[in-house]
């Protein structure tokens, strides 16, 4: 089965501000969470928010005691003005193309015009809309409805609800122009709206199925489905995989699958990997033993730790230190117990992200074997020296309490975290932090102060910024994910766009600082043959970026595979020196 997603399916950037604001806010807020009405059109979403402590409610009043955070739909000046009276803490986290829509009826209401709301009657957005038009505002869905409005005699506002099927309000408001040539028609079904159900459209006359991933309460979610159908193409509206029936989508050749402007990318994910399960071949199933395997190399860390290793191999050649086989194994070990125990604590609780169930791994097993690679990494590295012994144990409970509130609350008000992990773009730093001392310092520390510093300090860059990006690059696919378990990820403050010419720039920047060690005789000819890892790197960066490889699963092989490149080029290097 060929399986097509579409570009611009998952949340919209007016849904993902309004989560990562009550994500944040469940975090730092010390008083209740509440929001008047859900955040978001996704039993999903809304079910997690509630595990974060964030509470829907019907009535302002029962948000005594709390904070009210405005859901991405909006609320009529009245509810507003409500809790605005009862003094109740509020935070606005309204889309602010939703905000541009009140303002204008706000505006034709103060100048005596009507408004007619193209929309859904009774929908959210619809009814903070109409809270805005003082009295004077109509809501119709269909050219029928329009019959059913009264004499329209002065001036007339027409705007459209942002999740509005564009050519539904178009026929509408050519409708309403030819009773009312006064009308004022403002078109404001949003891009993200436009771009969703143009592409549905296309998508739909290119395979045999549509599936449409979404809340069943979601009028976006809703409006792709009916486009989808009105094409005559089989189309699907699920909310969660489980509602794919086998036996059903084995019959169709190629899928599409789009989601609404609420639904989680981890849910999409899901709904791919389960399609991508019933449309194999019985060829592709007599692999599954070969993807089993790949699959618990990944989850098992294994493979990233096998990295971690290899690329210890390699920093050590760099550096020109004698080979020892317990530096690597010191780092393959290392590795696999701080991405073991840090992946158990971010995925406990919060299984539902995980496409390929990581938590059911092993849970206390799980923390028994990183237990036990921590241990024999410290006893590993204290047969190298007591000093290595020591660095390794503090780097092990330093990224072991990563994402443990360790700090007392009252310790958070003062500078506002508990845990490194509340720090800004701190996971991702400490992450290629950690690798370079493992990989590079250790070592280093048994030639010292024999090793220039320049360098050291350019092997430690290189494995900085190597560590850095996959970091990163994962991170940019993992935004929701990472943010809902309260991970503090360069994404988050960046944005996508500006973490990608970061991370663009820091692929440059080894490139030249591999090249330019060469030639200034830091490096040895090794420097040159390792020219192929940023290469590498910008290979799979520009794959990413075509949406050409986003599994999670294979983008992780694809990334760390770089690290078991650089273990195979130094072998390389020293079998033929």
């Amino acid at each position: 089965m060929k399986i097509r997603v579409a570009k611009y399916a998952g949340f919209c950037e007016g849904v993902r501000r309004a989560v990562a604001m009550a994500l944040d806010l469940a975090q730092k807020l010390h008083d209740p969470l509440y929001t008047c009405g859900e955040l978001i059109h996704n039993p999903q979403v809304i079910s997690l928010l509630r595990k974060k402590g964030v509470t829907d409610i019907s009535d302002p009043k029962e948000a005594a005691g709390g904070s009210v955070l405005i859901r991405s739909h909006g609320i009529s000046p009245s509810v507003r003005a409500q809790v605005e009276r009862l003094k109740i803490p509020m935070v606005d986290a309204t889309c602010p193309h939703v905000l541009r829509i009140h303002s204008v009826i706000r505006k034709a209401a103060q100048a005596g015009a009507s408004t007619v709301i193209v929309g859904d009657a009774g929908h959210a957005e619809v009814e903070g809309l109409l809270g805005c038009t003082q009295g004077r505002g109509y809501v119709v869905g269909s050219l029928e409805e329009v019959d059913s409005l009264p004499p329209l005699d002065g001036p007339v506002c027409v705007v459209a609800q942002t999740t509005q099927d564009e050519e539904v309000f178009d026929r509408v408001a050519r409708l309403l122009k030819e009773r009312c040539p006064q009308a004022q028609i403002h078109h404001t079904v949003c891009l993200s709206t436009r771009l969703r159900q143009e592409e549905v459209r296309d998508l739909a006359g290119e395979v045999d199925a549509v599936v449409v991933v979404g809340g069943k309460n979601s009028a976006n979610t809703a409006r792709l489905a009916q486009i989808a159908s009105a094409t005559g193409v089989a189309t699907y509206h699920i909310e969660t995989p489980g509602e794919l029936d086998a036996g059903e989508f084995s019959k169709f050749a190629s899928v599409a699958v789009t989601a609404g402007a609420s639904t989680p990318n981890w849910i999409i994910r899901k709904v791919v990997t389960r399609l991508a399960h019933i449309g194999r071949s019985r060829a592709d199933r007599l692999l599954e033993p070969a993807r089993v395997l790949v699959r618990f190399l990944a989850l098992s860390n294994l493979y990233v730790a096998a990295g971690a290793g290899a690329f210890t191999y390699c920093a050590s050649l760099l550096l020109s230190v004698r080979s020892d086989w317990r530096y690597p194994l010191m780092a393959f070990l290392s590795i696999l117990s701080l991405h073991t125990v840090n992946q158990y604590l971010a995925a406990k609780g919060a299984s539902y992200f995980y496409v390929y169930g990581r938590s059911r791994l092993g849970g206390m097993l799980r923390v028994f074997c990183a237990g036990a690679a921590a241990v024999a990494a410290v006893i590993l590295a204290a047969t190298v020296g007591w000093v290595e012994a020591l660095v390794v144990a503090l780097g092990l409970a330093l990224g072991s309490v990563y994402g443990m509130q360790v700090a007392p609350a009252a310790f958070r008000r003062i500078i506002g975290f508990r845990s490194l992990r509340d720090i800004p773009a701190s996971k991702d730093i400490f992450a290629a932090a950690g690798w370079a001392v493992l990989v590079a310092g250790i070592p280093a520390m048994s030639c010292w102060p024999d090793i220039p510093f320049a360098k050291l300090a350019c092997v430690f860059a290189l494995v900085f910024v190597m560590v850095y990006v996959r970091s990163t690059l994962l991170d940019v696919g993992e935004i929701e994910r990472d943010r809902a378990v309260g991970r503090e990820a360069t994404p988050f403050v960046l944005g996508k766009r500006r973490t990608k010419v970061l991370v663009g720039a820091l692929v440059a920047g080894s490139l030249i600082l591999l090249v330019a060690g060469y030639l200034a005789q830091v490096f040895g000819s090794l420097a040159l043959l390792l020219c192929a890892l940023p290469v590498y790197t910008a290979g799979y960066l520009f794959l990413y970026h075509q949406r050409l490889v986003s599994r999670e699963i294979s983008l992780e092989l694809l990334v760390d595979g770089k690290f078991l490149l650089a273990g195979l080029l130094a072998w390389v290097w020293m079998a033929a020196a």
